[in-house]
């Protein structure tokens, strides 16, 4: 060590007051963090949910402009650097005192870019960054708390562009968990709460506690509100005391679109996650805002064709449109809590429907234990000649009848 008396290497809890060691500490801190340990910004994979775990910007050296912001403000201040928090709009910044008194003018500031290796902007500059000018407000420090959600709506932001993929749904959920822990009145994101979980088919008495909340809240929800509430009591009035058994026979004309049966392993060509096939419709008999907001328009044949009820091994039941299911190339048994209220078995290959569900769908079983003889069978004698392939559809399927 060339000089172990630096002002900057001592222990103390003073802050370092002398403008010149502390552009020598940030002078050196940009010099060990992007030139010798290679901290860069994630600009190709932008949107990466890893690059807002701190634990993986340090695994991997790179994140986005808050993520490797908190960093940098954490090593300023452990060299005796005081450096503040600015939530400036699309690019975090962190701000630096260039006077020995704390200022209210944006304009006694130097603002550092963690995500562009560092580099110190004038304030002026700091609007080349997104664009467009800004009033001084954005300039302002935030509070540790206002930072953390900022990290967790970036989370939640990504989890909502990942257009009902498994990760994005769990990501959903993990982040508002999170997020309303940390504010837990937010109207916006316990709105967002409780139609995921509706969604998902989750939890349908904890949906009701976030209702009422979000009512006594803002009485000017009671629209969206009382929409989920009179489905979710639907939902829960329905588990407690099923109907009458609807009986679905995929011989019957209406239901000749249905391409596959219950008990059948699937998986989801979009989102792909593995599921077993429990019931179907021969159209989607979904309400118009979920059909809407699961943008079930977007898919080739929309609403009008065949809808299976699944079940995921995340615990959700799912509503799955047939365009976007294939049969498993690999059937395997799915880790579900109510796999045993409709299948008696597993039978390598797909799950034996119970009575009950036999009842419900009396033509099923045969038309599962035929495809998946024929399909696996096929698969297995082609693997031995030519190697392993995945079925998209099978002839057997194409070809029905019915």
């Amino acid at each position: 060590m060339r000089n172990p008396t630096h002002p900057s290497l001592r222990v103390a809890d003073e802050d370092l007051e002398d403008l010149v060691l502390q552009r020598q500490v940030v002078c050196a801190l940009n010099s060990v963090l992007y030139e010798q340990l290679q901290y860069k910004g994630n600009e190709s994979d932008y949107y990466n949910p890893l690059n807002s775990y701190l634990h993986q910007v340090l695994t991997r050296r790179t994140g986005i402009p808050i993520s490797l912001s908190v960093l940098y403000l954490t090593l300023a201040k452990k060299l005796g650097v005081k450096l503040e928090p600015v939530n400036f709009p699309n690019h975090f910044l962190l701000r630096w005192c260039q006077r020995s008194e704390r200022s209210s003018d944006i304009y006694d500031y130097v603002y550092i870019d963690a995500f562009g290796k560092g580099k110190q902007l004038t304030a002026k500059e700091c609007e080349y960054l997104i664009g467009h000018q800004v009033t001084s407000d954005y300039y302002s420090a935030v509070s540790t708390e206002e930072m953390l959600l900022r990290m967790v709506g970036n989370l939640l932001n990504i989890g909502k562009r990942g257009e009902g993929s498994e990760k994005s749904y769990q990501l959903l959920r993990d982040s508002l968990d999170l997020y309303l822990t940390i504010n837990p009145d937010n109207v916006q994101y316990l709105l967002l709460q409780a139609r995921l979980y509706f969604h998902l088919g989750i939890w349908p008495e904890k949906v009701l506690d976030i209702l009422q909340h979000i009512q006594a809240l803002d009485p000017s929800q009671h629209g969206a509100v009382g929409y989920l509430v009179q489905h979710t009591l639907e939902h829960i009035q329905h588990k407690s005391h099923p109907a009458e058994p609807e009986v679905k026979r995929r011989s019957d004309k209406e239901n000749r679109e249905v391409q596959y049966s219950t008990g059948l392993i699937m998986r989801h060509k979009r989102s792909g996650y593995n599921c077993v096939v429990y019931g179907w419709d021969a159209k989607c008999t979904m309400g118009l805002e979920w059909i809407t907001t699961m943008r079930v328009h977007q898919l080739p044949n929309g609403p009008n064709q065949p809808f299976y009820n699944v079940l995921v091994p995340d615990g959700t039941s799912r509503y799955a449109a047939q365009d976007n299911l294939e049969l498993h190339p690999s059937p395997l048994e799915i880790s579900h809590p109510e796999v045993g209220r409709y299948f008696s078995e597993f039978r390598d290959s797909h799950y034996t429907a119970n009575e009950q569900l036999q009842i419900c769908y009396p033509e099923d079983l045969a038309h599962t234990t035929r495809i998946t003889q024929e399909l696996y069978s096929t698969l297995s004698t082609g693997s031995e000649q030519e190697g392993p392939a995945e079925p998209q559809m099978h002839p057997a399927v194409k070809s029905q009848s019915h």
